[in-house]
C-alpha cells in the first residue's frame, strides 16, 4: 500500500468535532490500527481516507497524490467494516484485499 498522509484534517458535524486537526503519516507497506473509545473519531478518520466522508478542513494524500476531493473509486483503497462485512473463512489480509482483487 502507498504512503498515506493526513495534514491538519478535521471533521465537524454541526456543533460536534469528530476529528480535530489530525496529522498522520503511514509509511508504504505499514499496517496500523486505530484504537480508542466510542466517538473518538476512528471511523470518521477511516471514512475520510477512503473517501466516504469529506473532511471539513485539511488534506489527505495517498502516494504522491492529494486525494481529499477525489471520489472513493479513484483512491485505490478499501475499507472493511467490522462484523457483518467480514468473511469468516478468510484471514485478515484476504478480507482487506477482497474488494481490491475484484477490481
Amino acid at each position: 500500500m502507498a504512503r498515506v498522509r493526513l495534514e491538519h484534517v478535521s471533521k465537524h458535524y454541526d456543533d460536534v468535532t469528530a476529528v480535530d486537526d489530525m496529522n498522520l503519516d503511514i509509511g508504504h507497506g505499514e499496517f496500523i490500527c486505530f484504537v480508542g473509545p466510542s466517538g473518538c473519531g476512528k471511523s470518521t478518520t477511516m471514512e475520510s481516507i477512503a473517501g466516504l466522508t469529506k473532511p471539513s478542513e485539511g488534506e489527505i494524500h495517498i502516494g504522491d497524490r492529494e486525494v481529499t476531493n477525489l471520489p472513493p473509486k479513484d483512491r485505490g483503497v478499501a475499507m472493511v467494516f467490522q462484523n457483518i462485512a467480514l468473511f469468516p473463512h478468510m484471514d485478515v489480509y484476504d478480507n482487506i484485499s477482497f474488494g481490491l482483487r475484484l477490481r
